[in-house]
C-alpha cells in the first residue's frame, strides 16, 4: 500500500505476478492506458484493477494527482478495494487482512467490537478471520480486504 504523488506523463513500473489496485485522491485525474486500453479515473471513480506486468501509460487530465497503490504478488493473496462514502457493513471472505484509508474527513472502522477513528490522510489495518463482521462510516474512504 502506498500514496503517491503523479506529477507527470509517464509509464508505471511493471510488477510481473502483482495484482495492482489505482485510485485516485485528489486531483483531476488520470488516464491511465493498459496494454492498449484506455481508463479514465477521478477522485469519484471506482479503484481500478490491473495486471501489474502490463504495459502501463499513465497520462495527466489536468496536473499532478495524488493516487493510492494497493499491490499483492498473485501467488500468496487477491485483493479488493472499494470507494466508500456512507455507511457499509462487511462479511470477510477469507483470512487476511482488512484496511481503511480516509481519503478526507474522519472514518470510523468497528471491527471485531473495536472501533477506531481514522483521521483524514490515515490508514489502519487488521489481521482478520473469515466470516468477521466489519462495519465501516466514512464520507471519502477506501476500503481493501486482502485474502492470504
Amino acid at each position: 500500500m502506498s500514496v503517491a504523488t503523479v506529477a507527470a506523463n509517464g509509464p508505471f513500473s511493471r510488477f510481473e505476478g502483482v495484482q495492482r489496485w489505482f485510485a485516485v485522491l485528489g486531483g483531476a485525474g488520470v488516464r491511465l492506458d493498459v496494454d492498449g486500453s484506455q481508463h479514465s479515473l477521478t477522485g469519484s471513480s471506482a479503484p481500478f484493477c490491473f495486471d501489474g506486468g502490463s504495459a502501463t501509460q499513465c497520462e495527466l487530465l489536468a496536473g499532478a494527482t495524488q493516487d493510492f497503490n494497493l499491490m499483492v504478488r498473485r501467488r500468496r493473496a487477491s485483493a479488493r478495494m472499494k470507494r466508500i462514502n456512507g455507511d457499509l457493513r462487511w462479511m470477510t471472505g477469507a483470512a487476511g487482512v482488512v484496511a481503511l484509508y480516509s481519503i478526507d474527513g474522519t472514518a470510523s472502522v468497528n471491527c471485531q467490537q473495536q472501533t477506531l477513528a481514522v483521521p483524514a490522510g490515515s490508514l489502519v489495518w487488521r489481521s482478520v478471520t473469515a466470516g468477521v463482521e466489519v462495519k465501516l462510516s466514512a464520507g471519502n474512504a477506501l476500503w481493501m480486504e486482502i485474502a492470504l
